[in-house]
């Protein structure tokens, strides 16, 4: 497969994920909530396949990578959220209304923990980020990449012994919302590395397995509690029963998107594809924009229709980035200097 159809199938994957994040964000009924539930972990998939495509072989600047890497991901963010809170507090404002979120809620949402409740998968983003080179020496030395694979295996086995001691002992705060995401997400990220590399066969297999301990799990907590428990109740911090779904559908869509005749895709759709490129770009701002107009809609609008509410949010989410990134890049033009590389990774990325 052509390095320019992978990186393509991954585009693909990362628009899917995108919407079913925003998906989830409009309450739909409980099935479909359940079935999109593995948006986060094909993200974090997604993010180690293209960190290892993007800087295999090449000797990273551990402080230097850490400065471009997290200063893409926490600069903007910073920039919405600043946006959004004033934007809350002048609408409230305006409409003689009080002022919705506390100090506490704001001061959470710019630390990336609970806060509004949307900016928690920047937070596991950046602790992805901060370990990403770490796993990729690990990979890149170990030349049985089936002993790496096994090596991954007993990392996440060491997690799920973490994590049942943490639901008996309750950790602290900041352990169980830094070490307890970024060990599992870190996991993940790191299978992302060998993805690309792994046969049909041994995907298919991967992805059955995660399937069969998904419904020994589903049928166990059924039978003990009489009811079916979904996977986002092992979602925060994330467990074996959220995670064996999330692989088994992120990897059957990825072996069924590298099946496809992608270059006859593109050929034949090549204005579908360029606007699934731009989303795939551009998904940082269109997730932001969403959580801005899911406040709107939540609270000046009644209408309890999911369906319209998720396309009139994406379409107003999709609409905003593109002309947010049509200003800023008449703004900031061709040249190249420190202010317009700036204004180009809080705006154009």
């Amino acid at each position: 497969m052509h390095k320019t159809e992978r990186f393509f199938i991954f585009d693909i994957l990362k628009v899917i994920g995108l919407f079913c994040i925003i998906f989830a964000h409009v309450q739909p009924p409980y099935l479909l909530l359940q079935l999109r539930n593995f948006d986060v972990p094909l993200m974090v998939i997604i993010s180690g396949v293209l960190f290892y495509y993007t800087t295999a072989g090449k000797t990273i600047n551990y402080l230097d990578y850490l400065k471009k890497r997290v200063m893409r991901l926490i600069y903007p963010v910073w920039i919405f959220l600043i946006f959004y809170f004033g934007s809350v507090f002048l609408l409230n404002y305006l409409s003689g209304h009080s002022f919705p979120y506390s100090s506490k809620t704001i001061i959470e949402s710019f630390l990336f923990f609970e806060g509004i409740g949307y900016v928690w998968i920047i937070r596991v983003f950046i602790l992805v980020a901060l370990i990403s080179p770490l796993f990729l020496k690990i990979y890149e030395s170990i030349e049985d990449k089936r002993k790496y694979l096994l090596y991954l295996l007993i990392a996440y086995l060491f997690y799920e012994i973490l994590y049942a001691v943490n639901l008996r002992l309750n950790f602290n705060y900041i352990f169980e919302n830094i070490v307890m995401y970024i060990i599992p997400y870190g996991i993940f990220t790191a299978f992302g590395f060998h993805l690309t590399k792994m046969k049909n066969k041994s995907i298919l297999i991967f992805a059955g397995i995660n399937l069969i301990i998904f419904t020994i799990i589903a049928l166990i907590l059924h039978f003990k509690l009489g009811y079916t428990i979904p996977t986002w109740h092992f979602k925060y911090p994330p467990g074996i029963y959220f995670f064996s779904y999330a692989l088994f559908c992120s990897l059957s869509l990825y072996l069924i998107l590298k099946n496809l005749n992608i270059n006859k895709i593109k050929d034949n759709f090549p204005q579908i594809c360029a606007i699934i490129t731009f989303i795939s770009a551009s998904s940082l701002w269109i997730y932001l924009w969403h959580i801005f107009y899911i406040y709107l809609w939540n609270t000046y609008f009644d209408l309890n229709n999911f369906l319209l509410q998720f396309f009139v949010i994406l379409i107003l989410s999709l609409s905003t980035t593109i002309i947010q990134k049509q200003f800023i890049q008449k703004i900031i033009g061709t040249e190249k200097n420190n202010f317009n590389n700036f204004m180009s990774i809080l705006f154009l990325k």
